[in-house]
């Protein structure tokens, strides 16, 4: 646990909490003791001049004027590639990019290897979290068995030791009857399937969005039906099942109007969105080459805008990066042959502040909600009804993350663990791929302006990450 710190005449901002007020935040012992108004400046406190901290009774202040003090941001969906992908990346660089964006939590995908499938590698990667690890890592288990899309994972084990998210991110379930089997089970725990929403036989084997500039450069396309059957089919089985379901990484008009369709009918579907799909087109695979190929594809302006209003308008719940590292080499073997994926947890909250909140696209609120409160509550499986699910026999982590969960996570208020994110709305930079302290040094956003950084990111009541240090206790 982290000594006492003062967090300093910031905007405290908590919609969650109904908080957005200027004043202080105090910690102490990891938990937070006070939320709001300006007791040191009534215990004589009044520094000179510019000042980042300072040392006042016993405790470290930083000064936060300016800057926006919020719940620390959580990202549902990140690739960690540890075990088995360390060229690619590790838990250690792959978490100190998370807290240089501002990042408090992360939640780790399964398509390791060996994968994320069983109680023993969720172990593992909690243990090197422990390690190794800047902020907290959330290990998303597999939906199945290790993850060959034939039978369930042994999900028991893993509820135990704290996961509450389940997936084959990476590939969908191509058996409706084995989605249909593993919703129903994880359906009656604390838990949520999260679904990769692509029909790989509707895909033909395409590479990039099937459009103008598929057919421009002779790429063969992605059609958005690809993703758009695969969650109408996830949905209509969790209506049936009564079962929560959150989709990954939405892309297309369609996949909004279906999302739509599902809250409006009260089920507890839920959606994240990538800040790659709200901010590029298929045009930056013209400019870029593979290091724009995604999956799901880049699609036209047409869906990028209307994915803008979806988040604005919360039938987008979240922002997820999808931070999916690789190695340049296997990047620069060309559109056709390149591993689909970029990094994003570096360069996420300052492009989306630029481009989206400052233009007045998305609102500070809503900016802040998508990355604190909405994610919380997927995460902690709190979108559906609690009461009624089985606990299993909880190891000793396990039980941490539920009592952390009852004692208040991701908010600001008094006694709740301290995972706080000091965010700059006026720290103007540009996005250099050069400076990324992930292991994949490439980005389709090399060159791009961007506004607002992390300033400070707390865990637990230490600060991770300051102003390009990191591991300040």
């Amino acid at each position: 646990m982290g000594g006492k710190i003062v967090l300093f005449g910031g905007r405290l901002i908590d919609s969650e909490c109904g908080i957005d007020e200027t004043g202080d935040l105090g910690i102490e012992n990891g938990r937070i003791t006070h939320i709001g108004g300006s007791p040191l400046k009534s215990s004589g406190f009044a520094p000179e001049g510019d000042w980042n901290e300072a040392e006042f009774e016993g405790a470290r202040v930083i000064n936060c004027a300016g800057k926006i003090v919020s719940p620390g941001f959580i990202d549902l969906h990140v690739h960690l590639r540890e075990p088995g992908g360390e060229a690619k990346e590790t838990i250690e660089t792959g978490t100190a990019a998370a807290v240089r964006g501002g990042y408090t939590t992360v939640c780790a995908m399964p398509n390791t290897a060996p994968p994320i499938a069983d109680k023993t590698v969720v172990s593992y990667v909690q243990e090197r979290a422990d390690e190794v690890g800047h902020c907290r890592v959330m290990p998303i288990g597999a939906i199945t068995r290790a993850r060959a899309g034939e039978g369930l994972a042994p999900y028991e084990g893993m509820i135990a030791r704290g996961v509450t998210l389940f997936s084959d991110d990476g590939d969908d379930i191509d058996n409706a009857g084995l989605l249909l089997r593993a919703m129903e089970e994880l359906s009656s725990w604390p838990a949520t399937v999260c679904i990769h929403a692509e029909i790989k036989s509707l895909t033909f084997g395409g590479v990039i969005h099937e459009g103008v500039v598929a057919a421009k450069l002779g790429y063969l396309g992605i059609p958005p039906v690809s993703e758009t059957v695969a969650i109408a089919r996830a949905i209509i089985i969790a209506e049936h099942i009564g079962a929560p379901v959150h989709i990954c990484h939405l892309s297309c008009a369609g996949s909004i109007e279906l999302v739509r369709y599902a809250k409006a009918k009260g089920l507890p579907v839920t959606a994240e969105v990538t800040p790659h799909h709200l901010l590029l087109t298929d045009e930056a695979v013209e400019r870029s080459g593979a290091v724009a190929k995604v999956n799901p594809p880049l699609r036209s302006e047409f869906d990028r805008k209307l994915l803008v209003a979806a988040l604005s308008d919360k039938t987008i719940d979240c922002i997820a990066t999808d931070h999916a590292p690789h190695t340049r080499d296997e990047k620069e073997t060309g559109v056709e042959n390149a591993p689909f994926g970029i990094v994003g947890l570096e360069t996420a909250t300052g492009l989306l502040w630029k481009h989206l909140v400052m233009e007045n696209q998305l609102s500070i609120e809503r900016f802040l909600d998508a990355l604190t409160a909405r994610p919380a509550h997927i995460l902690t499986a709190s979108q559906a009804p609690r009461d009624d699910k089985l606990k299993p026999a909880l190891t000793e982590r396990g039980r941490r993350f539920h009592e952390m969960i009852e004692q208040g996570f991701c908010t600001l208020t008094k006694g709740a663990v301290a995972d706080i994110t000091v965010f700059d709305p006026d720290c103007e930079w540009k996005v250099e791929q050069s400076e990324f302290v992930s292991k994949a040094k490439f980005s389709p956003f090399e060159g791009w302006d961007a506004q607002g950084r992390a300033h400070a990111t707390i865990v637990g009541g230490n600060v991770r990450y300051m102003a390009g240090i990191f591991k300040q206790q």
